[in-house]
Formats: C-alpha cells, sequence, structure tokens
C-alpha cells in the first residue's frame, strides 16, 4: 500500500491525493481434510477416516486472492473530499470449491445443490464517497458518505444461503473530537 499527497511534493495549501491498498493471497490451501467425529461411522471408515469429500489441496473458502482498495481524494483547509474503489475477487463459498451449487456431489436437483450455500461468489467493486468538514473552534467535523454509491448487487456471504451485500447507504452526520 501507499499513499502520495500533492501537497508535499509541491508545497501547496491544497492537496490531491491517492492512495492504494492491495492485498494478493497467492495461496490459501487447505493442508489437511477434515477428521471424522465418531470414527467408527460407515462413511468414516470408508473414507479412511475422513469427513467424505476431502477438501485438502483445495482453497480455503472466503479466501479471495485479490483486494483492493484505491482513493482519490482533494482536501484544502478544513475540507476533504474523496472517492473511492473497492475491489473484491472472486471466491469459493464452500470447502469443496464448487463452480456452481449444481455441482454438488448429492446431484443438481438435491437439498444442499439448492441451499444456495455452495458455489462461487463473484468478484465485485464497490465505489464509496465521502465528504468531511472540520469546524476548527469546535473541534467538530460535519460529514457525508454514500456507501456503494451505484447500489451495486453482489454476494458477500453463502454460508447461510446466498447473502447479498450492503445496498446504497447515505451517511451525514456530526463528530465531535474531545
Amino acid at each position: 500500500g501507499g499513499r502520495v499527497d500533492s501537497s508535499r511534493l509541491f508545497n501547496t495549501k491544497w492537496n490531491v491525493y491517492s492512495q492504494l491498498a492491495w492485498t494478493w493471497l497467492w495461496t490459501a490451501e487447505q493442508v489437511n481434510g477434515f477428521s471424522c467425529v465418531d470414527p467408527l461411522n460407515t462413511t468414516c471408515i470408508a473414507n479412511g477416516g475422513f469427513i467424505q469429500g476431502d477438501t485438502s489441496g483445495n482453497r480455503l473458502p472466503y479466501a479471495a486472492e485479490h483486494l483492493l482498495t484505491a482513493r482519490l481524494g482533494y482536501s484544502t483547509g478544513n475540507f476533504d473530499a474523496n472517492i473511492e474503489l473497492v475491489y473484491v475477487g472472486e471466491q469459493f463459498g464452500d470447502f469443496l470449491n464448487l463452480e456452481t451449487g449444481a455441482a454438488h456431489p448429492n446431484g443438481p436437483g438435491s437439498t444442499d445443490a439448492l441451499s444456495g450455500q455452495f458455489g462461487k461468489i463473484p468478484s465485485f467493486t464497490v465505489v464509496n464517497l465521502g465528504m468531511t468538514y472540520t469546524f476548527e473552534k469546535s473541534d467538530t467535523d460535519v460529514f457525508f458518505t454514500v456507501k456503494n454509491l451505484f447500489d451495486e448487487e453482489y454476494v458477500v456471504d453463502r454460508t447461510r444461503g446466498i447473502l447479498p451485500g450492503a445496498p446504497r447507504l447515505i451517511h451525514f452526520g456530526l463528530k465531535q473530537n474531545f
């Protein structure tokens, strides 16, 4: 990650800044399979003591390979405004690393396949907007933010079925510093 401020480069009272944070999780491999709690269970015995569908070697669920946050802003005096882009790469929602629920080992029409708990979570990008004005004498900030500016629909979780991300949220408020 890093940040560049024009005010530091050109010694100005105004500032155009950019900030970038990137995470690359090149490996997130499950090393060991899941052992059975009840080793006397017939299915466990047939699978050498592991839960059916051993997933060792698969990528761990919810471990996106790329995460990126980029921000571009302008500030002068007591005012700051910025626009932020947040990118989350595709990721698996299950230990089996299924592309879709229809690929579930129990069959495409099974309860598991239709539950929404299995399959990839597509990558998504969300844009946020923020503005802050600081009143110096009272040490108070007035702020306005818009999260998910373009009201993107995206999936964030499959643990309990398909859970969508937050819709567009508008926040306005005051912050008093002591």
